[in-house]
């Protein structure tokens, strides 16, 4: 493997995921978050502040792993393919975790369906960067 290659598309990637979910979730969604329907729901500012390494850490870990897979199985592959691969990550991710929260947890139906939107977005927008940036590399690992 071209350790250089994975490490600044790992660097990529999870600035792009934290850059857009910062976006989705303090721009797009703060007015939802800050409605009486999530007064009870999330947890304190203090709290999720101090957490919020915690979501980094998962974020890093994910993009690291949606990478290597891209590249075991996706990477011989076209611009088409790589769409295709972050519907799938999109889908096989997003919608599970989001659905799934929502029959665990009382938010706010439209909230779910947001969230699960932006994921798709955010995993075909993260298929593409790794896609040009892997689109070069000889096919030898």
């Amino acid at each position: 493997m071209n350790w250089k290659k994975f490490l600044i598309s790992l660097l990529a990637v999870w600035l792009v995921l934290e850059l857009s979910s910062y976006f989705v979730h303090m721009i797009f969604l703060k007015g939802e978050y800050m409605s009486e329907s999530f007064k009870d729901i999330l947890r304190p500012k203090d709290q999720l502040a101090s957490n919020m390494w915690l979501i980094w850490m998962a974020d890093f870990v994910w993009s690291a792993i949606f990478i290597l897979i891209y590249r075991k199985g996706f990477r011989k592959k076209g611009i088409i393919d790589a769409v295709k691969y972050g519907v799938y990550i999109g889908i096989f991710s997003g919608f599970v975790n989001s659905f799934k929260t929502y029959a665990l947890s009382p938010f706010p139906y439209i909230v779910i369906f947001y969230w699960f939107f932006f994921f798709m977005i955010q995993s075909i927008l993260l298929a593409l960067i790794v896609y040009y940036l892997y689109k070069k590399e000889p096919m030898n690992n």
